[in-house]
């Protein structure tokens, strides 16, 4: 956030036309998420051992994130898809024979992407963390008040807020608006939580209507 506010004062280079290192040439505007690249790369406001040194340090955060989220795909695609639906009598040889399998297919898919797909693995881990925003708000809920979300609300919240998610990105490409994938998926978590918390009040109210409907039938 602070390097954000020194870039936006322009006096390390232009933030404003065309010219600026910011300028992405297919977006047509400003890059943000360039800022802090540029500036570690300006005499002016960092000497260069240290903005090569924090640049290491920011490759080497980019490597450590994508290797365990490559092998933690891995791991669910094994045990949750393979073992749990396809195979469910797989033996631990086999399960382990096909984890190596799916590395290499994972790798094969992601490491062409990362370098023809320029900024692929930032926007994926961005709309990462607008998914996992919703299972915040379900788990902040339900750990201080017990009865705020309802089972319904939670469905409708995961269900909801990635669509909204996935709608967002289109919305984006299509150039209707521009708004990050976090804040959609945390205003329609919450908003999905209220109608599904509305909606499984209706049903309870429902069933139990029935019920005295029905007791009232065998009294008479």
């Amino acid at each position: 956030a602070m390097l954000g506010l020194l870039a936006k004062t322009g006096n390390y280079f232009d933030i404003t036309t065309a010219a600026s290192p910011l300028w992405n040439v297919d977006l047509g505007a400003i890059n943000a998420k360039m800022v802090l690249p540029t500036l570690m790369v300006i005499p002016e406001f960092i000497h260069p051992i240290m903005g090569g040194v924090a640049l290491a340090g920011i490759l080497a955060a980019i490597l450590s994130t994508v290797g365990p989220v490559n092998f933690a795909v891995v791991t669910i695609a094994t045990k949750d898809i393979y073992h749990g639906i396809i195979n469910k009598s797989a033996v631990d040889k086999k399960i382990i024979s096909t984890a190596r399998k799916l590395v290499i297919l994972v790798n094969l898919i992601t490491i062409p992407l990362a370098i023809f797909s320029s900024g692929a693995i930032l926007s994926m881990a961005y709309i990462s963390y607008g998914i996992r925003a919703i299972g915040a708000i379900v788990i902040v809920l339900g750990i201080y008040k017990r009865g705020w979300i309802s089972t319904d609300g939670v469905r409708f919240a995961f269900i909801g807020g990635t669509i909204a998610v996935i709608v967002n990105i289109i919305a984006k490409l299509a150039g209707w608006w521009k708004i990050e994938d976090t804040y959609v998926a945390l205003a329609a978590a919450v908003v999905c939580i209220i109608i599904g918390n509305i909606y499984a009040n209706q049903r309870k109210r429902s069933i139990k209507a029935k019920g005295i409907s029905l007791r009232e039938k065998r009294n008479a």
